[in-house]
């Protein structure tokens, strides 16, 4: 928004990841009460507001994620799965949506967002193209992932989820040795080329495995959190990483894992 006039304020901390567990404070509603505009991410990802919500009006309300593809909730397909900023296509989208609706809510300022919304989306295309060129060498490439938050980055880059881990943090328990050991006959059934995990849910289960197969950790940075003033093109530089560190570990992989890896 620099440039545009426009004043923006965070309502949560840029550091706090997945707000799922969030509660507001006092001070969260005044802000929320004196603002022109609250920004969503949308689908759920911000349940503490759904309540305050009703009070604001939807006038007030922009959700960045409206008419956004998303990718439903393996147990529970009425669900969606809010983490569509984890690629670059869904943040072009949610970009989009934001421009847009700035340009026409304050028209006085619209110069500078457009202009703002056409270099940001630049950088955006650019490492999308790349993902969808990156994507045709790795379709197929089987993988095991920790968290709902890794959905999408494995759909844009055509990875196959063989396995899924995540018991601490979608069950709130470790898994039993009863299913690690079938997680690691999995391994030797699958051949999974890379543990996915988000970087901002650290899994004990994911390291365990990670252990016993040789199937190395790839730390995968979702956008959930990042630094409160962030450098201009902090989103593509982290997708540019990721698919950096993803070629990385796949180059040296399947050379020490249980059972072989001859992909």
């Amino acid at each position: 928004m620099s440039g545009t006039g426009v004043r923006v304020s965070l309502l949560l901390p840029s550091e706090i990841g997945c707000p799922h567990h969030y509660s507001l404070t006092p001070g969260d509603l005044n802000k929320l009460m004196s603002a022109d505009l609250v920004v969503l991410n949308g689908l759920g990802f911000e349940p503490f507001l759904e309540k305050v919500i009703l009070e604001l009006g939807r006038n007030k309300i922009l959700d960045l994620s409206k008419d956004s593809a998303f990718i439903s909730n393996e147990e529970n397909p009425s669900i969606p799965n809010p983490h569509i900023f984890s690629t670059p296509s869904g943040l072009i989208s949610m970009a989009n949506n934001l421009g847009h609706n700035l340009e026409s809510r304050f028209p006085v300022n619209k110069a500078g967002i457009r202009y703002n919304l056409a270099k940001i989306s630049k950088a955006l295309i650019s490492i999308a193209e790349t993902w969808a060129s990156e994507s045709m060498e790795l379709a197929s490439t089987p993988v095991i992932i920790t968290h709902e938050s890794l959905a999408y980055s494995v759909r844009d880059l055509k990875l196959e989820v063989v396995g899924k881990l995540g018991f601490q943090e979608e069950e709130g328990r470790e898994p039993s040795a009863g299913e690690m050991i079938a997680m690691t006959n999995l391994v030797r059934e699958k051949r999974p080329r890379a543990i996915l995990c988000d970087d901002q849910h650290p899994d004990i289960s994911a390291l365990t495995l990670s252990k016993e197969t040789g199937v190395p950790i790839i730390n995968w940075n979702t956008l959930v959190a990042g630094p409160l003033a962030a450098p201009e093109n902090y989103a593509a530089d982290k997708f540019r990483e990721n698919i950096a560190v993803l070629k990385m570990t796949l180059a040296g992989s399947g050379r020490n894992l249980v059972g072989g890896n001859n992909r």
